[in-house]
Formats: C-alpha cells, sequence, structure tokens
C-alpha cells in the first residue's frame, strides 16, 4: 500500500485558520427546523457564501454563494495540496453523485427532480450535456469505467433506474476506496468501514423494501460476501442470527444483529454510521497531515451543500421530513 509522505504542513495551516467556518451540528439542527426561507435566511452564519447572499437574496445569490465558496476551496487545493490525488479524492464522491444525478435526471425527463452537489473534475453543465446527448467517453477514465458498470445493471435488468442508481453507488464505494488505500491506511480503513455500512443499509431498504433479489444484488458487486447476504434475502430476519458470525465486516454483522433483534432499520444504520463518523473526527486533533486535511474538506462541502439545499427547499416550501432525508452526512 502506498502511502503519501508529502507535506500538508501549510495547507493545513491554512485550514485550521478556517475551522471557525465549520457548521456545527446544533447550527444544522437549527436551520432545519425554522419555518421558511426568510427566517434561515436571517439564522445564517457568517460564511462567505452567507455574505454573497446577502448581496443578492433569492435563488441567484445562494447559486453565487455556493461557486464562490468551491471556486475558493478548488483555487487552495490547486495552490496548496502537495498531492494531485488527494485533491482529486476530495471530490471523487461528488463526481459520481452528480454523474448520477445527471444520468437519472435525462432517463427520468424529471428536469427538476435531481439535485447536485459540488463539483469535481467534471462540471455539472458538461455532464448534464453529456447526459442529453448519451455520450460520456470524454469522462475521466476510473468514472468512464464505472458507468459502463452501472450500465450492464440497466440494461440486464430491462433499463431500471433502480438497478443503475444500486450499481453506480457500489462504484462509488470501491472506487473511492482504491483511491484512498493509494494515500493512507487510516483513510483506507475508515472507507472499508464506511462501505460495509453502505452494504447494509442497501440491503436491509431492498430487503424491507421486498425489491427482487436480482436488482438489488448490483449493491454487492465484487464483494466478496455476496452469496452470504444472497442467502439471508430469503430468510426472516429471526433466522439470521446463526449466519451473522459468518460475515467479515463487523459493522454489517452487528446492523444485522440489532435488526434482527428488533431495532428500526434506519436507527440500526445511524448508530453505525455515528460510530463510524467519530473515528474521523477524531483526526481534527491530528498534527498537519493528509487525514486532517480530509477531515476538514469533508465537513466544509457537506455544510456548503446542506445550506445550499436547505435555502433552495425552505424556498420552495419543502416540508422539513423531505429535507432531512436529502441533507447529508459530513463524512460521507
Amino acid at each position: 500500500m502506498k502511502r503519501t509522505k508529502k507535506d500538508f504542513n501549510f495547507l493545513c495551516g491554512i485550514l485550521r485558520s478556517r475551522e471557525y467556518q465549520l457548521l456545527p451540528p446544533q447550527k444544522l439542527e437549527t436551520l432545519l427546523g425554522l419555518n421558511d426561507y426568510k427566517a434561515v435566511f436571517n439564522q445564517l452564519p457568517e460564511l462567505p457564501f452567507s455574505t454573497e447572499l446577502h448581496r443578492q437574496p433569492g435563488m441567484e445569490g445562494i447559486e453565487a454563494g455556493f461557486r464562490a465558496e468551491l471556486a475558493e476551496l478548488k483555487e487552495l487545493l490547486a495552490k496548496f495540496s502537495p498531492s494531485e490525488e488527494f485533491s482529486r479524492l476530495v471530490f471523487l464522491p461528488w463526481d459520481f453523485f452528480n454523474l448520477k444525478s445527471a444520468v437519472l435526471q435525462k432517463l427520468r425527463a424529471r428536469e427538476a427532480e435531481e439535485f447536485f452537489g459540488p463539483e469535481g473534475e467534471v462540471g455539472i453543465k458538461e455532464l448534464k450535456a453529456m447526459a442529453a446527448a448519451m455520450e460520456f467517453t470524454s469522462l475521466p477514465k476510473h468514472l468512464f469505467e464505472a458507468l459502463q458498470r452501472a450500465w450492464v445493471a440497466y440494461y440486464e435488468e430491462e433499463k431500471d433506474t433502480q438497478s443503475f442508481e444500486i450499481a453506480l453507488d457500489r462504484e462509488k464505494q470501491r472506487a473511492v476506496g482504491e483511491a484512498a488505500r493509494e494515500l493512507s491506511g487510516d483513510l483506507y480503513r475508515y472507507w472499508q468501514r464506511l462501505a460495509a455500512v453502505k452494504l447494509a443499509e442497501v440491503f436491509l431498504r431492498a430487503y424491507f423494501a421486498q425489491i427482487p433479489w436480482r436488482t438489488v444484488r448490483w449493491g454487492f458487486s465484487g464483494y466478496r460476501d455476496v452469496d452470504k447476504l444472497k442467502s439471508f434475502y430469503s430468510l426472516k430476519p429471526q433466522e439470521w442470527e446463526s449466519r451473522i458470525p459468518a460475515l467479515s465486516q463487523q459493522p454489517l454483522q452487528r446492523i444485522l444483529l440489532a435488526v434482527r433483534e428488533g431495532v428500526d432499520m434506519e436507527k440500526a444504520v445511524a448508530e453505525e454510521s455515528r460510530s463510524c463518523a467519530s473515528s474521523i473526527q477524531d483526526w481534527r486533533y491530528r498534527p498537519p497531515s493528509l487525514e486532517y486535511a480530509y477531515y476538514f474538506l469533508m465537513r466544509k462541502l457537506a455544510d456548503l451543500y446542506n445550506l445550499r439545499l436547505i435555502l433552495i427547499c425552505k424556498a420552495n416550501r419543502i416540508a422539513e421530513q423531505e429535507i432531512r432525508k436529502r441533507v447529508r452526512d459530513a463524512f460521507v
């Protein structure tokens, strides 16, 4: 396993000076609980995002503030990140998220349905143009190859968009894990643990929704325990207990065992996700390092996404519970 030996001192020094800009969880809760756009607008924390929004309130200001902060982050990484591979990894989950959103928007023919996140290597405008033309050869190699594997699921399941979505989400986890492996042992172990939580979530959502196994199986491509999970799929939760220890990843074991014991699926996944997140939160106390920089940037990108989401949804009078379903965890 390769590990970067490059110096993160200068970049981390800049990021530490900006920690005050990170959104505390309690502030996010406050914003989610407010009744309308005006109330959220009046309670925004002092950030470059809100500065831009005060210049031009409304949708244009939301997008301008969002773009301004992203441009600042990208410029910071371009100037001071000692590792090009690290800079790519920071935005890689969002590349997959936006690619999926662009393609699903095309396939479902619903212009307003999909929501995009921070731009990565490929701009949202470019992704939407590719999807409109159904021509993706200009994608970076890792995204293009992942998309091809998701297309296999789509066409094998008779143009089922759910199979496509499940497959591309799995490809994201695999791609991010491999990129992390090349940079840091700690980062790789974090993503392995997080991937196990995601596998459990995919399995349980499909199981309780009674989605056919041939559809959900695309969410376990390349996973060593896929045959074991398939055997679980035809059983009742009460029958899982003796089989759970055979699974190779403890987060997956813990979640399935909790559900088998009667814990609500959402609660079981959320608790394991929080436990996983706590490990990366501890990276904020590390000396200048790749891990500290990663912690900060994941928090910052999630904050920007969530602020934009809340403002747009409140302006469109979308219910709080619906907004909560789309809020992004800082470490996912």
